[in-house]
């Protein structure tokens, strides 16, 4: 081997060599995909149940964040519509929720007012809601507001198909004059 040729072997030798160190480093980092997905943010979101051809409940949302591993959704600024042509409309707002996208479950929090039909009015600071069952129900306190009729109490139950609220406990009422 002539000077010349070794010089060009240590020359490729030398450029080669860091190559491979750095291939070594590459190789040893973990360069898999993440197993899970990021929350997603979404803003004005609208997720909707459907049966058949008809919407049966529309919930809205201001903010959420979607965590689909947990397949949740996280909502801020909540209006939850339960719509029927025949049986009337029950819709629920509230200022934060969450709703489970696989059972369609819902638990909405703070300040949470509701109405059933256009006479019946309520509110609490939590509500529950059990798709499979079709009804909502809280253990907190809850007013109830009616024409000419106002009636406080603990608990309340709500059959969404029937469109009937009731009070579980410890009712208080009062009567309005009309004037």
């Amino acid at each position: 081997m002539s000077w010349g040729s070794l010089s060009r072997s240590v020359l490729l030798a030398g450029l080669i060599a860091p190559l491979l160190a750095c291939g070594a480093e590459i190789a040893g980092l973990d360069t898999r995909l993440p197993t899970e997905t990021p929350p997603a943010l979404l803003e004005n979101v609208v997720f909707e149940a459907w049966s058949g051809s008809a919407r049966e409940v529309e919930v809205r949302a201001r903010r959420a964040r979607v965590e689909t591993a947990e397949r949740v959704a996280h909502l801020e600024g909540v209006r939850i519509e339960f719509r029927d042509a025949e049986r009337g409309l029950v819709e629920i707002r509230a200022q934060r929720g969450s709703l489970d996208l696989e059972a369609d479950d819902f638990v909405l929090e703070g300040r949470v007012e509701g109405r059933i039909g256009a006479d019946e009015r309520f509110e609490t600071s939590e509500l529950r809601y059990d798709a499979a069952q079709e009804r909502a129900w809280t253990d907190q306190p809850v007013r109830v507001t009616r024409p000419s009729l106002r009636l406080r109490g603990d608990g309340l139950e709500i059959d969404v198909p029937a469109r009937r609220l009731t009070i579980r406990g410890n009712v208080r009422t009062t009567l309005e004059g009309q004037g």
